[in-house]
């Protein structure tokens, strides 16, 4: 389970440096800086949202791809509805991966709950540069619940184990006037699972214990650092012990086939030798009552 989160990070961290990577070659695109340069150009926009929504379908995690101006109003977008919206202007231009970009750096979020559709995402934000200024922010969104569905969800951990990634404080990073701007057309984001209060995952990687009876299940996690969020192995406990009870009836079953083994044996050799001290026994018994002709062959 250890060296199975171990490997999940290491292809997240790299996953993540990839999609770094791609977001900054899109914004570099001369679609891109067309809209920023041009954001009330219809036929420049509704090319871009075009292109962003191919994006989306082809990456499966990605939830959005968004073009925003400097302060933060949204001017091109795989989901065009979002475009001038005043909420989400409001909402991003504090993200602290819009102003990593907006000074010239490629910015990830950790784990946050996304207010335009109610689900939790991380957030990867790149300039957009026009003559060496930036002029413009690309950010892509992953979606966690497509991450953990689509990504992670075919892993085959034993016979019934999972992977999933999550943010073990992501319930309380929900706000209490959430406003829901966009119906994201799949089933609702649920934390994967439900941590017991005294459970912690304090610390870089460990492993705790969660469920109840037969579903209770043994857990590694590892955290990383871009984004800032825990990936989990897990595997009922059941099926991880099966193979000690395995091995455990295998020499209870061996040590039973070997007491009756010797005991046969034994058995046999020392045959002979009980006969005879039984014929002696009971000549002895014979003798005693007056049976003086018999004899021991």
């Amino acid at each position: 389970l250890a060296q199975a989160t171990s490997l999940l990070a290491s292809q997240s961290e790299n996953w993540f440096a990839g999609l770094v990577h791609n977001a900054a070659g899109w914004a570099a695109t001369p679609v891109v800086c067309d809209v920023v340069l041009n954001p009330d150009d219809r036929g420049r926009v509704d090319m871009a949202n075009a292109w962003f929504q191919s994006l989306v379908h082809e990456s499966s995690v990605l939830q959005t791809v968004n073009l925003m101006d400097p302060d933060a109003r949204c001017i091109a977008s795989s989901i065009p509805s979002r475009i001038g919206l005043v909420d989400m202007q409001n909402v991003v231009r504090d993200r602290s991966d819009f102003l990593e970009a907006l000074y010239g750096r490629a910015g990830v979020s950790g784990a946050i709950w996304g207010h335009a559709a109610e689900r939790a995402i991380v957030a990867v934000s790149v300039p957009v540069r026009v003559e060496g200024r930036v002029v413009g922010v690309l950010r892509a969104v992953v979606d966690l619940g497509f991450y953990n569905d689509r990504y992670l969800g075919s892993l085959l951990i034993g016979l019934s184990g999972r992977a999933y990634v999550f943010d073990p404080e992501m319930e309380s990073k929900k706000s209490p006037n959430l406003k829901v701007w966009d119906i994201i057309t799949d089933k609702n984001y649920t934390l994967p699972v439900q941590l017991p209060d005294e459970v912690s995952l304090g610390g870089e990687e460990g492993f705790f214990i969660h469920g109840w009876g037969r579903d209770r299940r043994l857990a590694a996690f590892r955290r990383v650092h871009m984004p800032d969020w825990v990936f989990v192995v897990e595997e009922p406990l059941a099926e991880i012990n099966a193979p000690i009870r395995l091995v455990r009836n295998v020499t209870l079953g061996a040590a039973a086939f070997i007491l009756l083994a010797v005991w046969v044996a034994v058995r046999r050799a020392t045959r002979p030798i009980i006969q005879g001290i039984e014929q002696c026994a009971s000549l002895a018994q014979e003798i005693e009552h007056g049976e003086l002709d018999r004899r021991l062959i």
